[in-house]
């Protein structure tokens, strides 16, 4: 390519003294012709070095992207922790079935004596002894350390039916859990999704705007040596320094967003956001046809919002019986050990009951019922939230819907506008070749090539944006 340009300037150096003589116009022509077949050469070089410059990097696919989130993204991995937990309460709830376990010890210093007071006769009168004590007798007891144990088991009666309820509540919290779960799951794939197909987009117009930099850079190279021997005007040398500054400007938006898209997906993924990896382009999506009546019977069984809030309405209901049962006695069966630890011959050194104990609050100014009231309305509410949830639901599919019927339908034509582009751009090529074109008609042809490309990338990575915001708002895992 050089020395092809050299040997044309060569050529009409003899003429230079006619700057503007028909010769000389033919010979920028010429000159114009050799420039662009060269700045093409060097494009079609740094197109093939530009795999090869990102081989380096780590090949991230959308499944193994997906894969990684699941088992590293830290919002899924709280939400799946909730769900542990929520298990681990109703397993607490369930041991409380079982009789439960107490023990008690206390130790004391006397600091005064206990004195005991026994009346004449207190134990009663024997004909063969008189009355026991035969006198008023006072015993009293030295200071000292004294210790007292309590030990008891109880187990619930009537309890249990507030414990099968709260047992029942508790499984409910961990299905509500999963629901959360796998609506954060969702969330994160969806998120992803648009993420990762962003970074498709920038991508692409990244590796447009670096090869049109080396194109630009080559032909202002040529066009200022050209200039220097007047075989090229000042003009064309601006318009190609100005193409080129708007190229880089572009080029440096691009890189700083690519790398902040790429910093949002490694967080998604729940691991270092400095993870250096590149994307492989995603073909064509084939266009699928849905029954509008279909989709929203599924996404209303199958939306974790809507289990949730019908979840809820469970949880309204379990809460009111649980109210309700407040109105019954605690009724458990006991079995009570006591230990007196050094205090005198006086009193029993162990005691041992089994009985019932009860407890019962028969009135309450009312309380209870204003709860139970508080109770009914937040079911109601309840009732009231599983409708709003099925709305939304049904609304959010059905724009869903649209908007992917529009990205389906905007694809062919912004493809067909790429491809009209590129035909322009092979007609003013052979034009330019035939002397019936220009140079800067070339650099333009090329110039809306780049963006119908660039739309055409905004196009598809809208479409598959759309198609995974569509299968989120069917509840599709």
């Amino acid at each position: 390519m050089e020395s092809s340009l050299t040997c044309h300037g060569r050529h009409t150096l003899a003429d230079d003294s006619l700057p503007h003589s028909g010769e000389f116009r033919r010979v920028r022509r010429t000159m114009a012709r050799c420039l662009l077949a060269g700045a093409l050469f060097v494009l079609g070089i740094s197109v093939c070095d530009g795999p090869a410059l990102a081989a380096n990097a780590e090949v991230l696919t959308l499944e193994q992207a997906i894969a990684l989130a699941g088992d590293n993204n830290r919002l899924v991995k709280n939400s799946s922790l909730d769900v542990e937990k929520a298990a681990a309460q109703a397993d607490a709830n369930r041991t409380r079935r079982l009789p439960g376990f107490s023990f008690k010890a206390q130790g004391n210093q006397l600091l005064t004596p206990m004195e005991f007071t026994f009346a004449q006769g207190s134990f009663g009168t024997f004909p063969a002894t008189g009355p026991i004590p035969a006198q008023n007798t006072k015993l009293q007891t030295t200071p000292r350390i004294t210790g007292l144990l309590f030990a008891t088991v109880s187990q619930p009666l009537l309890e249990q039916f507030s414990i099968n309820k709260n047992v029942e509540l508790g499984e409910l919290n961990k299905e509500v859990a999963a629901e959360q779960l796998r609506n954060q799951r969702q969330t994160i794939v969806a998120n992803l999704k648009r993420t990762y197909f962003g970074i498709i987009q920038t991508q692409s117009a990244l590796e447009s705007a670096e090869q049109a930099i080396q194109l630009y850079r080559e032909i202002e190279r040529v066009v200022k040596d050209q200039v220097k021997q007047q075989k090229a005007l000042e003009a064309d040398h601006l318009d190609v320094r100005t193409r080129l500054a708007d190229a880089e400007y572009n080029a440096i938006v691009l890189r700083n967003s690519l790398a902040t898209q790429k910093e949002q997906l490694n967080e998604l993924l729940g691991r270092d956001v400095q993870t250096d990896f590149t994307i492989s382009a995603i073909p064509e999506p084939g266009e699928t046809t849905h029954d509008t009546d279909a989709v929203l019977k599924a996404a209303l069984q199958h939306r974790p919002d809507v289990r949730q809030s019908r979840l809820q309405v469970q949880q309204a209901e379990h809460d009111k019986a649980l109210k309700k049962l407040e109105y019954l006695p605690a009724l458990d069966l006991t079995f009570n050990y006591i230990s007196l630890q050094n205090v005198g011959q006086v009193l029993p050194n162990q005691i041992v009951t089994a009985g019932l104990w009860l407890t019962w609050e028969p009135f309450d100014w009312g309380r209870k019922q204003q709860e139970l009231a508080g109770k009914r309305r937040a079911l109601t509410q309840a009732h009231n939230a599983v409708l709003e949830t099925e709305a939304q639901a049904q609304v959010d599919v059905k724009n869903r819907y649209r908007t992917l019927q529009q990205a389906y339908a905007l694809l062919p034509s912004k493809r067909l506008a790429k491809e009209t582009v590129l035909e322009k751009l092979r007609v003013t090529k052979n034009r330019y070749a035939q002397k019936a074109a220009l140079l800067r008609d070339v650099l333009q042809a090329q110039s809306d090539l780049a963006d119908a490309d660039a739309q055409y990338s905004q196009a598809l990575s809208g479409l598959w944006s759309a198609k995974a915001d569509f299968e989120k708002a069917v509840g599709k895992d």
